[in-house]
């Protein structure tokens, strides 16, 4: 009851797997947004509460891109604004899986998730800044559950994190 009123206070569903994208929008490229909607379309509606992917409205023009593209999925993406700096970790403790994005992951806010308690994804690409995210997780000795070998298993570990 606790975590459905927290839920709602800060504008989410109170109850269902709520996945996050926290990272900055323009980090979300089309295969790794098209490998979302393949894990928010693991149930249908009327199979119990179906995963929703929380994102921070922080550019009107990457909500509209990804709202079109979300097309009949779209009511499962949720937005929030930025959160408040004293319940910053609280309110990411909400998520159940932080999703990384792939082409330039998550730094500081990887490692936010991270201490909020909430397991992250990722999949390490080639660069430096691609591979931040197995960093933080092999620091922290999870590497071997939330590190993708590639997109398909990225889709696979998410989908199965969320009981889809």
């Amino acid at each position: 009851a606790a975590a459905a009123a927290a839920r709602r206070q800060w504008g989410l569903p109170a109850s269902g797997p709520l996945m996050s994208g926290f990272n900055q929008l323009w980090k979300v490229d089309e295969p790794l947004f098209g490998a979302w909607l393949r894990v928010l379309n693991g149930t249908k509606e009327g199979e119990g509460d179906v995963p929703r992917l929380w994102l921070l409205d922080t550019s009107a023009d990457a909500r509209a891109r990804l709202r079109q593209r979300a097309a009949e999925l779209e009511e499962r993406l949720v937005w929030t604004g930025l959160i408040p700096g004293e319940h910053h970790f609280a309110v990411k403790s909400l998520a159940a899986l932080q999703l990384d994005t792939v082409v330039y992951n998550g730094h500081t806010c990887g490692a936010d998730v991270l201490w909020s308690g909430v397991p992250s994804l990722t999949l390490p690409g080639i660069i430096q800044a691609a591979r931040v995210g197995a960093s933080l997780l092999r620091g922290l000795g999870m590497e071997r559950l939330l590190v993708a070998r590639n997109l398909e298993d990225y889709v696979d570990i998410a989908t199965r994190a969320v009981g889809a």
